[in-house]
């Protein structure tokens, strides 16, 4: 149970059921009474809504899973919640922000979405695979809802979405490699363009050793789409259309990868191994009108461009007094950017002083030097107005004994700027200690602070946690029985906050 100020006691509960290595899933469901009178402002870019009396809010979340023989796979992963600003209204503490897992790789801890204020839709699935060894088969049905709209009428459904994959594989005794990816769809909604949906986009490449030191593939593809579509926007008038749309696409790769390796014979390191990797990547597709297609079609825009990175690897190899051998990549370093030489020859329109082919430079950085020491991050740098666009860094700290400290840094140009920070200490063998706080650098305010104990005893443990955020103030209680699980669960609002 959460307790709130002004609008009441919402109640929440979590089942977990386990029939075996290979079926398992997670069932969640809450409610609330909310009294809380709530009115938006005509122009602060969200649906308005006046709510003056007491309503019902509710959320449920089914994930599922059984795996047969044979490679089938049957996942269900169903979510639901009552009305568009539930996650605005609760972002500050609600059940799919803290089992948030981006891996999903937890049986029971497998909530794939961020259960925020930025949410803007929910999508729910029911997937059917069938792996080979170089083939996949999938079956998708899909329900979306839109938290931007009143209503989902527009909003396009799958029902359903069948997709047939080859992976990369060499063509009998040829030279040649050959892939493709094609789907099947029924794109369904009240109003609005709707109907059956074929693509296929098969392309054949060449592997070739361009001398010594340099790998080169050509490749060229095809995508074939074809759509029987209808219209109901207008009721009074349904029209009909099928028709089709034919791309071909040419590119290649140009790669090479230099190493070197290094004797160290310290701190345990036997070798280091420097690997650069430099590649260009070239794409053209030319045009095609594409003015016929339904909107459920994606428009797939003309290329002409070249990519090119660098990557550079560091991996150290360890041997201790016994001489076993482990490997451990240090660093990552990769570096990319785009040239648009369709931009480079676009004729300047009046008004328009110059052309601007280069695009982003982006930059990823992985940097684990020890297992107890980690920084990544991830940057975007504007080529021409020299200014960043897009900065995430994330520090972990650790030592031998258990505690731990994690700085985050995120901004988004105009759109976000926060730190968050999280401090685990181990105390003793019984005693845990953790303290954790999100900062808005922007708006310059405290978005959230966590304070918690947690005790250990033989076969139980008992969790104390404190969160302070801009509109709500809570505690939270967990009791854990060894082999049982979480045996009791008690949250309440303090007084202070709505």
């Amino acid at each position: 149970q959460r307790y709130m100020d002004k609008r009441g006691y919402q109640q929440g509960a979590e089942f977990r059921y386990f029939l075996g290595e290979n079926s398992f899933g997670t069932f969640y469901a809450d409610y609330l009474r909310d009294g809380m009178d709530i009115t938006s402002k005509q122009d602060d870019g969200e649906l308005f809504r006046d709510w003056k009396d007491s309503r019902d809010r509710w959320s449920y979340y089914l994930d599922h899973e059984t795996r047969f023989d044979n490679g089938i796979n049957l996942r269900a992963n169903v979510k639901k919640v009552s009305d568009n600003w539930y996650f605005k209204d609760f972002e500050s503490h609600n059940y799919y922000l803290e089992h948030y897992d981006e891996k999903g790789d937890r049986p029971f801890r497998r909530v794939d979405f961020e259960g925020d204020a930025y949410l803007s839709s929910l999508n729910s699935t029911v997937r059917l695979t069938k792996d080979w060894e170089r083939f996949n088969l999938t079956a998708l049905g899909q329900y979306t809802d839109n938290y931007r709209d009143h209503s989902n009428d527009k909003t396009l459904q799958k029902y359903p979405e069948v997709s047939f994959t080859a992976m990369k594989q060499p063509v009998a005794d040829t030279p040649f490699d050959f892939e493709m990816d094609s789907t099947y769809a029924y794109y369904y909604r009240t109003t609005g363009q709707r109907g059956h949906y074929l693509d296929a986009a098969p392309v054949v490449s060449l592997p070739l050793n361009a001398g010594r030191y340099f790998r080169f593939i050509p490749e060229l593809g095809v995508r074939e789409t074809r759509w029987d579509a209808a219209d109901t926007t207008d009721s009074r008038k349904r029209r009909d259309r099928r028709d089709n749309r034919t791309l071909y696409h040419a590119g290649a790769i140009l790669t090479s990868d230099i190493q070197r390796i290094f004797s160290v014979n310290k701190w345990g390191v036997d070798k280091i191994r420097h690997s650069i990797r430099p590649e260009v990547v070239y794409r053209y597709l030319p045009y095609i009108s594409q003015d016929d297609r339904p909107n459920y079609v994606r428009f797939v825009d003309e290329e002409n461009r070249v990519t090119y990175s660098l990557i550079n690897t560091f991996t150290a190899r360890f041997q201790d007094e016994d001489g076993n051998k482990s490997y451990r990549e240090l660093a990552n370093l990769k570096l990319s950017q785009t040239y648009d030489i369709r931009e480079a020859r676009r004729n300047l329109p009046p008004g328009v002083d110059k052309r601007r082919p280069f695009g982003d430079i982006d930059a990823e950085i992985d940097i684990t030097p020890h297992p107890l020491f980690s920084l990544g991050g991830d940057l975007t740098l504007d080529a021409y107005e020299g200014d960043w666009k897009v900065i995430n860094g994330l520090l972990n700290l650790k030592d031998p004994r258990g505690d731990s400290l994690r700085f985050e840094y995120r901004y988004t140009r105009d759109v976000v700027e926060q730190l968050n920070v999280d401090f685990h200490a181990k105390v003793t063998d019984q005693l845990d200690l953790f303290f954790g706080r999100a900062y808005d650098e922007a708006e310059k305010r405290n978005l959230e602070t966590r304070y918690g104990v947690l005790y250990r005893k033989q076969c139980w443990d008992a969790e104390f946690v404190l969160t302070d955020s801009h509109d709500d103030r809570s505690f939270m209680v967990i009791v854990t029985l060894a082999g049982l699980g979480r045996l009791m669960r008690v949250e309440g609002g303090v007084p202070g906050r709505d």
